[in-house]
């Protein structure tokens, strides 16, 4: 998780990282984090866990929701990107 929020950088229209929950899990090969926006004084907010079972799913969201996938051999972040609008 540090490695990952040292990297990070979120996408345009994305709020300030402190600003989402944050959970991630390992796919075997990549781990793969989700960042769900919370507001006002919602338990969750800049909370961060790791998760053995699937992610929060959100279909929409736009950059309320923020994607990354993360490769631990690489050291690197392959991809960051906000969810789409329904």
């Amino acid at each position: 998780m540090d490695e990952i929020e040292r990297q990070v950088q979120l996408p345009p229209g994305a709020d300030e990282l402190h600003n989402y929950a944050r959970y991630y899990t390992f796919d075997g090969k990549r781990v793969i984090a989700t960042f769900v926006a919370s507001r006002g004084l919602d338990p969750l907010k800049g909370q961060r866990r790791w998760r053995a079972e699937r992610l929060p799913t959100v279909m929409d969201g736009g950059c309320a929701v923020v994607n990354i996938i993360y490769n631990p051999r690489a050291r690197k972040i392959e991809k960051t990107y906000c969810n789409g609008l329904a």
